[in-house]
């Protein structure tokens, strides 16, 4: 079943049970009340939920950046797959998406 995984920095992982093209990863992790490192309730302003999605296939599939990403990651760390949670939503619901949850900041 399509879904969205999230790898933790202690190497655990946790699937969210679904892919939904309207949510975002964020709402994803907060439906298994999983904290990712949002500090700002999901508005792109603390930078605090910071992903990179490894696969550029999955990565294409994927909203557009945002200029709130663009702020908080950068050219470099975008192009490595980064993307802030909060701003990122797939665009289709049978996507089987990893999203790997940095470390604390």
């Amino acid at each position: 079943m399509p879904t969205i995984h999230f790898r933790m920095p202690d190497g655990t992982e946790h699937d969210c049970g679904a892919c939904m093209r309207n949510l975002n990863l964020l709402g994803h992790a907060q439906i298994i009340e999983l904290e990712i490192g949002s500090e700002c309730g999901g508005h792109g302003i603390c930078g605090g939920d910071r992903v990179r999605i490894n696969n550029p296939r999955v990565r294409a599939l994927l909203s557009e950046v945002t200029a709130e990403e663009q702020a908080h990651l950068g050219s470099a760390k975008i192009a490595e797959g980064w993307r802030l949670a909060c701003q990122c939503y797939p665009n289709r619901d049978d996507l089987d998406v990893v999203a790997v949850v940095e470390t604390a900041l």
